[in-house]
C-alpha cells in the first residue's frame, strides 16, 4: 500500500486510518489491525454490484427476513445460514438475472458456475449466499435507515434465542458478519486485505471480553452511588440472572455454514445487553477499539433527514426468531408516501401560526403574511399555509393549538410525527439560546483579551496602595470596614454601599487588601494578578469553549436550513475527531490543573464560584460570570473538580487515560 493510502484521512470525520491504528495498538499492543481492510471500508466505495441492495429501507429488510425465516418454518435456528440461488429469488422479491451481481460478492465461486452454465435453475440451485451477511451488509450500507435500528436489527440476526442479549458466541457470530458481510459489498472478500475468518472470531473473543470488562467497570461506579441505586442496581442484576437461568448455550458453526445449533442446557451465561453493545458501537464507551467498527457504522448514515427524520420517537420493535417481524408504523407511513415536513418547513408553519395569534385571525393574505413575517413567501409556501388556514376558518370551535393547525397542514401526521415536530421546535429554540450564550461568550473573550493588552499596573503605584490600604487598617485586621472609607474620604451612605456591593465579595461590610486594589486600579491598566499561567486557564477553557459551541450550532442550524441551502457535503465540516485519539494530556499539565483547582477551593468543598475566581484577582467579573456558565453545567453557579478538568480537556483537545469526560 502506498503512503498516501495508509494516510488519507476521511472525509466524514477529523482522523485518518493511520491515527485508528496507532491508537488501537497502542491501547492493545499485539492487536492486529488490518489496516488495507479498514481502509477500504471507511474511504472506499461498496462494489457496483451491490446497488441492488445497497441502499433499501427498514421495510425491504425486515421483509427479507421475513420471509428467510419461512423458509425455516419459524423454528430456532432452522433458517438456512446460507441459501441458493432460487431460495435468494424467493427473499429478496427480485428478478432472477438481478441475482447474478449478489452471487458474484457473495459466492464468487458459484458465480462463476453461473457464468458457465447460465441462470438455469439447476445453476441457481448450487448457489451458497450467506443470508446473515447478506442482511448485515445491506442494513450498514443504507442510508435510509437510522443508526440505531441498523443495530438493533444486526443484534437481532444473531440474538437467536429472543433474550435481547448477545453472549459471547452471538457477539462472535455479530462481529463476523458485520467483517465478512462489508468485506463481501466493497468486493474484497476474497483478496488479501480480508481477514480469515478465524482472526475474525478471535477478535471477536477479545472484544467481548473488554466491553465486558468496561461494563462492569461502569457499573461498579454506579454503584458507588447511593444506597438506593446500588440496591436497584443489585436487584436488577438478580432478575437478570433468574431469567437466564434456563437459556440454551450455542455451540458455534461457521457463521457462513449455517446458522448455530443448540446445545445443551447450562445454569448461567455471560451475556450483554443490547443496550450496552450499543453503547461501545456508538463510542460512549470511548474505546479505540471500536472505532473502526463505530466508524463504518458513522459513515453510511443520512444527517438531516431520511434515517434520522423521525428517530427521536422511533417504535421498540426487535427481530424475532419464532414469530414474523411487524412493520415500524413510521416505515408504514414512509412506504405510503405520506407527506410530512421537513424542519424548516415546521419552523415557518410556527411563524405563520404565531402571526395569526398575534393578529387575531387565521384569515390573512398573502402579502399580509410577507408583511409579519418580514420575509418573501414561495407560491409552494404559501399554498402549504393557505390551506392550513381555511380548514382553521372553515371548521368548528374555538382557536387551534399549533399542534392542531400542524395537523391540518399535514393530515398524514400521526401523534409520534407530531410530538417530533413539537421536538424541532424546542431544539431549535434552544438552538437560539445557544446563539445568544455564544455572543456574550465572545463579548467576555473580548474583554480578556483587551485586559491582557493592557499594561500591568507599575509596582510602585501597586506599592502606594499597599500602603494606603495599611493605613486605613489601622487594627492591622486586613480588613477595612466601610464606615473607615467614608470617615477617611467623605464619601456619603449610598455611594459607599454601591462600592461594597460591587467590591465586597464577602459580604461582611468590609474590604480586603484583593477587594481594595481591585476597586483602586486605574482605567487601563490590570493588577500583577491578572496575568500568568493560572489566567492562561481559563482564556483557553474561552476559546476552546467558544470553538466548541461555534462548530455545534453551525451543525445545528444546517438541519433546521431549507434544503437548497445546506451545507453541501464537500463542504460541511467534519465530526470532531474522536475522543479516543486525542493526545494524552502530560502528567505536568494535568496535576497544575488539579493544583489550581486546589488553591481556589479555599474552603475546600469541591466547589468554585464567581467570588473565588474575583478573590484570587485573575478574572474582571463580566468574564468570571460568563466561566461559570460553561465549566460546569449541571452547577451554573460554581464548579466541581471534575467539571473544571472535564472543561479543561474539552477545550484543550486532550484526554486523560481512565477519567471519562463529555465529547
Amino acid at each position: 500500500m502506498t503512503e498516501s493510502r495508509e494516510e488519507r484521512r476521511l472525509s466524514f470525520i477529523d482522523c485518518s486510518v493511520e491515527q485508528i491504528q496507532t491508537a488501537i495498538t497502542t491501547e492493545w499492543c499485539d492487536w492486529k489491525f488490518n489496516r488495507d481492510f479498514w481502509t477500504t471500508i471507511l474511504t472506499g466505495e461498496a462494489a457496483p454490484e451491490f446497488r441492488l441492495v445497497g441502499n433499501r429501507t427498514l421495510e425491504f429488510w425486515i421483509r427479507c427476513y421475513n420471509r428467510w425465516q419461512v423458509l425455516g418454518q419459524r423454528l430456532k435456528s432452522k433458517a438456512p445460514g446460507k441459501v441458493d440461488g432460487l431460495e435468494l429469488e424467493q427473499i429478496l422479491s427480485c428478478p432472477r438475472h438481478r441475482l447474478k451481481d449478489i452471487c458474484k460478492l457473495f459466492d464468487h465461486q458459484g458465480w462463476k458456475r453461473l457464468e458457465t452454465e447460465g441462470m438455469s435453475g439447476p445453476a441457481l440451485g448450487k448457489i451458497k449466499v450467506p443470508v446473515v451477511s447478506l442482511f448485515t451488509a445491506g442494513v450498514l450500507l443504507s442510508q435510509l435507515i437510522a443508526p440505531k435500528d441498523k443495530l438493533r436489527f444486526i443484534f437481532g440476526l444473531a440474538d437467536q434465542d429472543d433474550s435481547h442479549t448477545l453472549d459471547e458466541f452471538q457477539f462472535v457470530n455479530f462481529i463476523t458478519a458485520f467483517v465478512r458481510g462489508l468485506g463481501s459489498a466493497f468486493g474484497i472478500v476474497n483478496k488479501d486485505s480480508m481477514p480469515s475468518l478465524e482472526v475474525i472470531r478471535e477478535l471477536g473473543r477479545r472484544l467481548y471480553d473488554r466491553i465486558s470488562v468496561i461494563a462492569a467497570e461502569r457499573l461498579k461506579s454506579m454503584s458507588q452511588h447511593d444506597d438506593k441505586t446500588r440496591a436497584m442496581l443489585i436487584q436488577a442484576i438478580k432478575d437478570r440472572q433468574k431469567k437466564l437461568e434456563r437459556v440454551t448455550s450455542l455451540d458455534l458453526d461457521e457463521v457462513e455454514g449455517g446458522m448455530p445449533k443448540y446445545g445443551d442446557n447450562v445454569p448461567l451465561r455471560q451475556v450483554l445487553n443490547y443496550k450496552t453493545v450499543e453503547a461501545w458501537c456508538f463510542r460512549e464507551f470511548k474505546d479505540p477499539l471500536a472505532l473502526p467498527y463505530a466508524l463504518a457504522i458513522e459513515r453510511f448514515c443520512s444527517r438531516g433527514s431520511g434515517a434520522d427524520l423521525y428517530h427521536l420517537k422511533s417504535e421498540e420493535w426487535f427481530l424475532s426468531h419464532t414469530r414474523p417481524v411487524e412493520i415500524p408504523q413510521e416505515e408504514l407511513d414512509a412506504s405510503r408516501d405520506v407527506k410530512l415536513p421537513d424542519r424548516w418547513q415546521v419552523l415557518f408553519i410556527r411563524d405563520i401560526y404565531e402571526l395569526c395569534i398575534e393578529e387575531g385571525s387565521f384569515q390573512l393574505s398573502f402579502s399580509e403574511c410577507e408583511y409579519g413575517l418580514k420575509r418573501s413567501l414561495t407560491l409552494d409556501l404559501w399554498e402549504l399555509v393557505a390551506d392550513a388556514m381555511h380548514k382553521v376558518v372553515d371548521g368548528l370551535g374555538g382557536t387551534p393549538t399549533f399542534l392542531q393547525f400542524l395537523k391540518k397542514a399535514f393530515p398524514g401526521a400521526q401523534p409520534k410525527h407530531l410530538s417530533t415536530f413539537e421536538n424541532w421546535c424546542e431544539q431549535y429554540d434552544d438552538l437560539q439560546k445557544r446563539s445568544v450564550e455564544m455572543d456574550l461568550l465572545t463579548e467576555a473573550a473580548d474583554i480578556f483579551a483587551r485586559k491582557n493588552a493592557m499594561p500591568v499596573l507599575p509596582q510602585d503605584d501597586q506599592v502606594r496602595l499597599e500602603k494606603e490600604f495599611e493605613e486605613m487598617d489601622e487594627d492591622g485586621t486586613g480588613c477595612v470596614p466601610v464606615s473607615t472609607i467614608e470617615q477617611r474620604w467623605g464619601w456619603d451612605t449610598e455611594t459607599c454601599r454601591g462600592i461594597m456591593a460591587k467590591w465586597d465579595l464577602t459580604e461582611d461590610g468590609c474590604l480586603d487588601k484583593g477587594d481594595f486594589l481591585r476597586m483602586m486600579c486605574p482605567d487601563g491598566y490590570r493588577l500583577p494578578s491578572m496575568q500568568g499561567e493560572d489566567r492562561d486557564v481559563f482564556g483557553m477553557l474561552l476559546t476552546g469553549s467558544i470553538r466548541y459551541l461555534s462548530d455545534a450550532i453551525s451543525n445545528e442550524e444546517d438541519l433546521f436550513a431549507m434544503s437548497d441551502r445546506r451545507t453541501s457535503r464537500s463542504g460541511r465540516k467534519l465530526k470532531p475527531m474522536p475522543f479516543s485519539l486525542l493526545p494524552e494530556i502530560p502528567d505536568s499539565m494535568w496535576n497544575y490543573w488539579n493544583d489550581l483547582f486546589t488553591r481556589l477551593d479555599s474552603d475546600e468543598d469541591d466547589h468554585v464560584g464567581e467570588r473565588d475566581l474575583l478573590r484570587e484577582g485573575l478574572l474582571s467579573q463580566e468574564v468570571a460570570r460568563r466561566l461559570m456558565q460553561i465549566i460546569d453545567p449541571e452547577h451554573p453557579e460554581s464548579f466541581t473538580r471534575r467539571g473544571f478538568l472535564t472543561a479543561c480537556l474539552k477545550a484543550s483537545n486532550m484526554r486523560r487515560a481512565k477519567f471519562e469526560c463529555g465529547r
